[in-house]
């Protein structure tokens, strides 16, 4: 229930449900993820990072949605080297897993590393040939905050993606 409140950006009737999810089950990855994906979203970065890698933590084998929302608060935090080694894991395992691909673009911008970019660009463009930032870019990361989306389309601009 809490990612349905998320994909509608109700952002704080989804960060309850996934804190009464986790109240359920502390122990759960899934729900931990959850709850990582929704702090995250709704601006609580550095409680996302630490909820995610709890949530690896607790899987005996992270699931790529995990990996991703972990690379993905790599990202956010700075951790680069951290976020690429998630997505690499979560691409070995689904290898058009479209927000991956989307994700570890913007970790190659970061990092400067343009050729690594357009090479990501370019299979974004293979699974989904009609992306573009404007469109996309909203559905795939709700964010509560105005500014944290402009950062992720800069980033994703800086990859090369079209807009």
């Amino acid at each position: 229930r809490a990612m349905c409140h998320l994909a509608n950006k109700e952002h704080d009737q989804a960060l309850q449900d996934a804190e009464r999810g986790v109240s359920l089950n502390p122990e759960g990855a899934d729900v931990n993820t959850y709850l990582a994906m929704t702090q995250f979203y709704a601006g609580n970065h550095k409680q996302a990072l630490a909820t995610s890698r709890k949530a690896v933590a607790l899987a005996p084998t992270p699931q790529p949605f995990q990996l991703i929302s972990l690379g993905l608060h790599c990202l956010w935090s700075g951790n680069l080297n951290e976020a690429y080694a998630a997505f690499k894991k979560t691409l070995e395992r689904t290898p058009d897993a479209l927000d991956a691909h989307v994700i570890l673009a913007a970790v190659h911008a970061a990092q400067g590393q343009e050729r690594e970019a357009k090479e990501e660009e370019q299979e974004i463009l293979r699974i989904e040939p009609d992306f573009n930032l404007t469109e996309w870019v909203p559905r795939l990361f709700p964010f509560k905050h105005e500014a944290d989306l402009e950062r992720m389309v800069e980033l994703l601009r800086k990859a090369g993606l079209p807009e």
